[in-house]
């Protein structure tokens, strides 16, 4: 991203806040080739978005405006407090008790332009505050799990405030909750954290360990996280806390059983979160004991069978086209044997995770019926958990194979688009028999 072109999507956002609030030049804006754009004090606003599109800047356009009554340390205690008072799971995070957090959130001191840059984020979309604040205490309690010094504290709740700011830079039609992006939309999502990085790093008050953070989010231990598949050491242990705090928020922001939810999630694929991360999320879902509430949203077991054999379909077909890729990439590049490799390693974890429900037999109905009647709503809602986590393993899995792909070895995407033709989902569940039906 050239930071000198001020980005369209977020000049919108600029502009957005600036019909509530003064959005105004903190200094003097210049074009690259000297030219007065703006004088200090002008608002930023419709009149000049234009102007401001047209050049290229000699600074930021992040570092030379304002927003009046933005975002700061007493704001974000009010929706830390109010947080803590709504989420059990959020509270016992904090095995040690969270006022060590809540005291270093206090002292949070953010530049005027991190305090615009956050302001910006914050009302860029509903509940964006809550978000961002809900993941610095999460991250700033599992840190405290693994590294518990004053700085470590200060760099989780900074990191947990900044993770997602890329997506001011993003057009907004790709960030819309359930859309089904193409690789060559996908990629744009991928690319925040790298867009987050390259705005901050050069912020005052922040640091390297933060913005290292932010931009190992979204990475995962065994390689398959983005945006640029690292693994084991490579990713710092910043990020990688950082990684299992956002997942942590996202369960809890989407349901009740959010607890139960999160253990599932980060045991299904062995060696992708940090151990320690995995045994707090365990010993935080023991204490929630929130069965109840994850009962109340249980499904039908009518729609629980007809989610495994939809999954069972998918993994069948899976199996099939991992037996024969050695023939079908006989001509490819090496490129693409590679992300071939790295995707059959994904498939192999996904596989063993549902073997493990025992649903894998070719007789899903007849056996899932069978076993719930046997061990009642316990072993339906774990089933349950991890059919939807699978599932959703699935989509990520074929995500990747092609952005990878399209990134690596462009030319080649027929030859994969060809090959993951039989799996792209038409839809999340196919139709079933009665239930009564396979009981008899």
């Amino acid at each position: 991203m050239d930071q000198s072109a001020v980005n369209p999507h977020y000049l919108e956002h600029v502009i957005d806040v600036g019909r509530s609030r003064d959005v105004e030049a903190s200094e003097d804006i210049y074009s690259g080739n000297g030219t007065k754009l703006l004088a200090k004090g002008a608002r930023i606003d419709e009149r000049v978005k234009d102007q401001l599109l047209q050049h290229k800047l000699s600074k930021p356009l992040e570092d030379c405006m304002s927003v009046s009554s933005g975002v700061d340390a007493a704001q974000f205690m009010a929706t830390a407090e109010a947080l803590l008072d709504q989420s059990l799971l959020l509270r016992s995070v904090f095995r040690t008790g969270h006022d060590k957090a809540l005291a270093a959130l206090r002292q949070v001191q953010l530049s005027p332009q991190l305090q615009s840059l956050l302001t910006v984020y914050a009302e860029h979309r509903p509940r964006k505050l809550e978000h961002t604040v809900g993941v610095a205490l999460l991250n700033a309690g599992m840190t405290q799990h693994v590294q518990g010094t004053p700085d470590a504290l200060r760099t989780a709740l900074l990191a947990g405030l900044c993770h997602d700011i890329g997506e001011l830079y993003i057009a907004p039609a790709y960030l819309e909750r359930g859309a089904r992006l193409p690789p060559n939309e996908w990629k744009h999502i991928a690319a925040h954290p790298v867009i987050a990085f390259r705005v901050l790093h050069k912020m005052p008050g922040l640091g390297d360990e933060v913005c290292a953070a932010v931009v190992h989010h979204h990475e995962r231990l065994d390689g398959f996280g983005y945006p640029r598949g690292l693994s084991g050491k490579a990713i710092p242990l910043s990020g990688q806390v950082l990684a299992a705090a956002e997942l942590l928020s996202g369960l809890n922001e989407s349901g009740p059983g959010a607890p139960r939810r999160a253990d599932v999630a980060m045991k299904l694929i062995p060696g992708e979160f940090h151990q320690s991360m995995i045994d707090l999320v365990a010993t935080v879902s023991r204490d929630c004991n929130d069965l109840d509430a994850a009962l109340a949203s249980l499904p039908t077991l009518d729609e629980t069978v007809r989610r495994a054999e939809h999954i069972g379909d998918r993994m069948e077909k899976l199996a099939r086209l991992v037996d024969s890729l050695d023939t079908e990439l006989k001509g490819a590049s090496q490129a693409v044997k590679d992300v071939a490799a790295q995707s059959v390693q994904r498939y192999e974890r996904i596989r063993r995770a549902f073997s493990s429900t025992g649903l894998d037999t070719g007789a899903p109905r007849s056996l899932l019926v069978q076993l719930v009647q046997m061990e009642g709503e316990l072993l339906h809602l774990e089933v349950t958990l991890i059919l939807r986590e699978i599932g959703w393993r699935l989509r990520e899995l074929e995500r990747e194979v092609r952005l990878r792909v399209q990134t690596a070895a462009p030319q080649e995407a027929p030859l994969v688009e060809r090959l993951l033709a039989p799996l792209v989902i038409t839809r999340d569940v196919a139709p079933a028999q009665p239930l009564a039906a396979a009981a008899a």
